[in-house]
């Protein structure tokens, strides 16, 4: 449905100007049928057809204008996290669900569907899993510290990867916990995004400190990572191509070259709107939206 250029800083801004609700936007997914789903940080839910917004608010059923995070499931449902819990969206009707009704209020950070179609939701009152209709709060906290999760990311060999404010957790087999923090070489415990590259490191992105790298059972960061030690990477993103894509809170939108690794920076500039960057996605037609 959106068949544009792809080229390196040939950057189209859409703004409220052109019908988006809201300038910040917090999450981009795409649907079977090709509609793009935008979530604003106040303005609501908006669907983008290539042309025009439909934007959906709390007068059309949503918890919450505040959008966190968006993902389809494999039977095309749309899961959307919001400021004040957790929303579905379901032959063109909202229904929101109190996953924990020990808190008045929980924000979701993450969701991701397992291999066996379980939904698994990050909150900032910690991990619950999916069991039928009800959600289940997991039992991983450290230090008798309650998480707030902020990322979720699934390996086939390894089970669960786990971003959290207090460090990263792998769950293998439902049960086996493992915790990594600073002191097993992670760069920081405060983990704001994880992504696989092509070669199976996983790449865990920092709120300050930059991008750790976990491979062969330890953290490694390239040489040329180092320019981004003091940076906040919000969101990464491994391309069709095998690149990396690092959003970045103040230094624009950047992307590792895996041909060469090398680092290629866009800012306003280039064209980009704005040097904050929150959340990339990357459409069926391979272009990227920031």
């Amino acid at each position: 449905m959106f068949p544009a250029s792809a080229q390196q800083g040939n950057f189209k801004n859409y703004s409220v100007n052109d019908g988006l609700a809201q300038s910040q936007v917090y999450s981009i997914t795409e649907a079977a049928d090709g509609y793009l789903w935008i979530g604003t940080r106040g303005g609501g839910l908006c669907r983008f057809d290539g042309l025009e917004f439909e934007t959906y608010t709390k007068k059309n059923g949503l918890s919450s204008n505040y959008i966190t995070y968006l993902y389809f499931d494999r039977h095309h449902n749309l899961w959307i996290g919001t400021s004040n819990g957790l929303c579905v969206y379901r032959d063109g009707k909202f229904n929101n669900i109190n996953i924990d009704k020990s808190y008045a209020v929980s924000i979701v950070n993450s969701i991701m569907e397992d291999y066996k179609g379980r939904l698994w939701i990050g909150t900032d009152h910690g991990l619950y899993l999916q069991q039928g209709n009800a959600f289940e709060k997991r039992k991983c906290a450290t230090e008798n510290m309650e998480q707030e999760i902020t990322c979720i990311i699934e390996s086939d060999k390894q089970g669960l990867w786990i971003g959290t404010n207090h460090g990263l957790m792998n769950i293998a087999a439902d049960t086996i916990i493992t915790y990594y923090t600073t002191k097993n070489g992670l760069i920081n415990n405060y983990i704001r995004s994880l992504a696989y590259d092509n070669a199976g490191n996983l790449w865990v992105g920092t709120y300050g400190r930059g991008i750790s790298i976990f491979t062969n059972n330890e953290f490694i960061s390239f040489d040329q990572l180092q320019t981004l030690k003091q940076s906040v990477i919000h969101d990464l993103k491994n391309d069709s191509k095998g690149n990396m894509w690092i959003a970045t809170l103040e230094e624009g939108l950047i992307k590792w070259n895996s041909s060469d690794s090398t680092l290629s920076y866009f800012n306003e500039a280039d064209g980009l709107a704005n040097n904050h960057v929150r959340c990339i996605f990357e459409d069926s037609w391979h272009n990227l939206w920031i």
